[in-house]
């Protein structure tokens, strides 16, 4: 009697589960409710890398906020901000809130690394690397203070630590030149 009084007491529950299974606007609940968990989940998963969108040209680099400042930070010239390039002097004409940003930053004597990308794919990495050190550098150099003109050039010191030749020059790379000749990119900035 015991296991049919617990057969009774089920009947009503299972009865009750099974009009919820075959109700239509049950159906659509959970058609709905697994549409949105993938959506998140997809989602989630495209943004767990925080890795920004891939610029058809940028300049990444760390600078401090201070002089006091103990870490460092990670920005970015967009290709937005790059409105020319002379490839004569090697030297990018950046918008101005791009050179404000840049000049309201501190760059240690010993420099802090930039990286330029084309497609994401690096074609140099130097140093941001102030006029003011006494340090001798060697390599892609940027002077960080950016003057009037809004001009950021790219020089190519090899210093005492490398004898010429031995950093092939990429100031020029045709990767660079092609995507920034496609825009009208490519300039002549007077002196």
């Amino acid at each position: 009697m015991a296991a049919s009084q617990k057969d009774k007491a089920t009947q009503p529950i299972q009865k009750s589960l099974h009009l919820e299974r075959n109700n239509p606007a049950m159906k659509q609940i959970g058609f709905f409710s697994t549409l949105m968990i993938l959506f998140s989940m997809v989602n989630c998963s495209k943004n767990d890398n925080h890795e920004d969108p891939i610029e058809p040209v940028s300049i990444t680099y760390q600078a401090k906020l201070n002089i006091n400042t103990e870490g460092i930070i990670n920005d970015r010239i967009d290709y937005n901000e790059i409105l020319g390039y002379d490839t004569a002097l090697f030297s990018f004409l950046l918008e101005e809130n791009a050179v404000i940003k840049i000049n309201g930053y501190f760059f240690p004597s010993g420099g802090l690394p930039f990286t330029l990308k084309v497609k994401g794919e690096e074609i140099y990495s130097g140093l941001f690397f102030p006029s003011y050190s006494s340090n001798t550098p060697c390599g892609y150099l940027v002077e960080p203070v950016i003057g009037g003109n809004n001009t950021m050039n790219i020089r190519l010191d090899y210093g005492l630590c490398l004898a010429e030749g031995q950093i092939i020059d990429n100031r020029n790379d045709r990767r660079l030149i092609d995507i920034l000749t496609k825009d009208n990119k490519i300039i002549t900035i007077d002196n």
